[in-house]
Formats: C-alpha cells, structure tokens, sequence
C-alpha cells in the first residue's frame, strides 16, 4: 500500500507537466505566428509580380491585336494567307486567356492575404430607401 502525501513533494509532478503543457502551447502559437507571418510575406511579394505579368501580358495583347486586324486586312486584299491570321488570331486568344488567368491569381493572392492578416469582411448588404426610387416609380 502507498500513499502519495503532497506534503514532502509539494505536487511538483503536476507543477512540472502543467510548465510543459504550458511550454507546448505557446511554442504551437510561436510556430503559428512565423508561418503567418511567412505566408504575408510571400503573398506581399507576389501581388507586384502578378501585377508585372498582368501589364507584359495587356502590352503583348495590343500588339497581337494590332498584327490581327493587318492580317485580316491583308487577306481580304489577298496579299496574305489565312493560315497566317489564324495563327496570329489563335495566339492573341492565348493571350487573352493567360491574362484572364493572372487577373484570377491575383484576386486569389489577394483574398489569401487578407485572410492571412485577418482584415476578411463580408460585404455589406445596401438597403434601399426612399432616395433609392427613381423618379419614374415615384409617379406610379
């Protein structure tokens, strides 16, 4: 038979699993902190870059849509093949979706990062009042 008296310990059993449970709880919170703290980083980072590709790619389109229209002028005046303006139209339509692409990436970094800083509020919902009404209802 045994007895554990509290008195000649003092209970430093408890006292050191509660310091190391204390311990692992804040070291989980440090590490949780870092990898936010990270990934705001690295979304900071990428917003200019998909920005940069968004205004290469918008420069590229103009001159793919420039060289399209003088390609379709140019077959209507037979002075080119058709293969070339579907190959000039086809890239500029490549262009067009890669740059979709990019503008969907950013509003994705940037839904991520305001997620990742907290900052996410849902939209407000407007409620309509008496000033909302146009002119032509109020007479109705």
């Amino acid at each position: 038979m045994t007895v554990d008296l509290p008195l000649f310990d003092r209970n430093q059993g408890q006292i050191a699993l509660e310091r190391a449970t204390r311990r692992q709880l804040f070291d989980e919170y440090a590490d949780r902190v870092f990898q936010a703290h990270a990934d705001i980083g690295r979304l900071l980072a990428r917003v200019p870059l998909i920005n940069e590709e968004i205004q290469t790619a918008e420069a590229t389109e103009r001159s793919g849509s420039r060289l399209v229209e003088t390609y379709r002028r140019a077959v209507d005046e037979g002075q080119a093949d058709v293969l070339s303006y579907y190959t000039a139209w086809s890239n500029l339509t490549q262009t067009q979706m890669r740059i979709l692409q990019l503008k969907q990436q950013l509003v994705d970094t940037r839904i991520a990062l305001e997620l990742a800083c907290g900052l996410y509020e849902l939209p407000k919902a407007k409620v309509a009042d008496d000033n909302d009404v146009p002119k032509d209802r109020e007479q109705q």
